[in-house]
């Protein structure tokens, strides 16, 4: 494979070229003939070929003619300035991706966001300019995040929320034993995943596969796990949710069996709202529910309303209504003198 020649490398053996041409044309050196093959005395002193030096000659005698030569142009352009953003700028750069997600409700693009800024001319720049101006401003591109933290700030959780923290602390200063229940699960061949190994040193085996599941219910509080509230079973479901595994009656068992005796009397029970916990004494009717079953409800409230009603009206009658919810799990409790305090929703770690 022939090598690439530069223009220095050919313009340094030009060089060498034209000074034995100069030696062999001053007739006082006696060590120059005239019949010395001055190609092939450059092909020796450079190491390249005859061929190459023949073509390099050729090459740089026409760039003579022409006035030039083998030597790279000098770079004139001075480099770009970087520009300066002040304070009120990088304000500006702020508000327009504020307001790209709240006033115009789309995800602001580099490119979008640079050819709006060019147009109302707040800053001319490049896309990677742009790019490290806004992580230096604090922004990250990160995934989206979830809709939990804006369902968390609606203003029913809200007052929810509020609720739940009012009671909380009330309870507290009354000095009230306050008992938290919840459901997890294990797997039975639950084991570290990492560990120190070697060349000669396995470590820690694990199993190929993880076991059954094991759901657990207990409940506790700040003097430790209730004495004989502890239920264990092996999971049954294939759904990979381990609620599956639950539901009011087993719920509703545990609560009389395990819980209610060995808990103090008069205790606060705070406990989420997992669909087997919140299974309701007689719940609202939805478009779904029997006609009939619209006006039964409605009659037993003394609600009027005319029988020749369609379901639509009935429904808009029935949404009038502000009733609260009764759940079957918090009846019990109160029957045996003790209070159900709710988590507020989306919050599974008050």
């Amino acid at each position: 494979m022939s090598k690439i020649i530069t223009r220095q490398t050919k313009d340094v053996v030009y060089k060498v070229y034209k000074y034995f041409e100069s030696r062999k044309n001053d007739r006082s050196t006696i060590e120059y003939a005239n019949d010395i093959n001055l190609k092939k005395t450059v092909s020796e002193a450079t190491g390249f070929s005859e061929t190459s030096i023949q073509k390099i000659i050729k090459e740089a005698r026409s760039m003579e003619a022409q006035g030039s030569t083998f030597k790279l142009p000098q770079n004139n352009i001075s480099p770009k300035k970087r520009i300066e953003i002040d304070s009120f700028t990088e304000g500006v750069i702020r508000r327009k991706i504020t307001q790209w997600y709240n006033v115009k409700k789309c995800m602001p693009s580099l490119k979008k966001l640079n050819a709006e800024l060019k147009q109302d001319d707040v800053l001319h720049c490049s896309r990677e300019y742009l790019r490290q101006t806004i992580r230096r401003l604090g922004f990250k591109y990160l995934s989206c995040q979830s809709k939990r933290k804006i369902l968390i700030e609606r203003h029913d959780i809200m007052r929810l929320r509020w609720h739940y923290i009012r009671h909380i602390k009330k309870y507290r200063q009354d000095g009230k034993s306050i008992i938290f229940l919840d459901e997890t699960y294990v797997n039975q061949n639950h084991a570290t995943q990492k560990c120190w190994q070697s060349n000669t040193e396995r470590g820690a085996m694990k199993n190929i596969g993880k076991g059954p599941r094991i759901i657990i219910v207990h409940a506790g509080s700040r003097n430790g796990f209730v004495h004989n509230a502890l239920l264990m079973f092996k999971s049954h479901s294939k759904t990979g949710d381990y609620h599956g595994d639950m539901n009011a009656t087993n719920f509703r068992k545990w609560i009389d069996e395990k819980l209610t005796p060995n808990i103090p009397p008069n205790s606060v029970i705070v406990m989420d709202n997992a669909a087997y916990h919140s299974t309701q004494i007689e719940k609202k009717p939805t478009m779904s529910s029997l006609k009939s079953d619209m006006q039964q409800w409605l009659e037993r409230r003394g609600v009027q309303h005319d029988s020749s009603m369609r379901k639509c009206d009935l429904m808009k009658v029935i949404d009038e209504q502000n009733t609260e919810k009764k759940y079957k799990i918090d009846e019990i409790l109160k029957e045996n003198g003790h209070i159900v305090l709710r988590l507020p929703p989306y919050h599974p770690d008050s």
